[in-house]
């Protein structure tokens, strides 16, 4: 399974995760939250009542970008993110 980004390309979060995986020949499956509806309604029902948020929920933010990893994973972590693709975690 490719890791999948929920994001929006006017993230600046977003667009730097997006940025860092070309540079690395990272794929994901990037999921514009602002640019398709299905994918907005898909992220707020992986965001409701999921503990992953709960510090963005806290501090008023969105909780983009949010990763789903190959191994099921799901983080907002961008460090954590990164670190396990580059170590060779996501399928291309």
């Amino acid at each position: 399974m490719r890791t999948i980004m929920y994001g929006s390309k006017i993230c600046p979060d977003s667009r730097n995760m997006l940025e860092l995986f070309e540079k690395n020949d990272i794929m994901v499956d990037f999921r514009d939250i602002t640019a398709d509806i299905a994918h907005l309604k898909a992220f707020i029902n992986l965001r409701e009542g999921n503990p992953v948020f709960d510090k963005a929920r806290l501090t008023n933010k969105i909780g983009i970008p949010f990763f789903i990893l190959p191994d099921g994973t799901q983080t907002i972590d961008e460090a954590q993110a990164l670190f396990e693709l580059m170590k060779g975690g996501n399928e291309k």
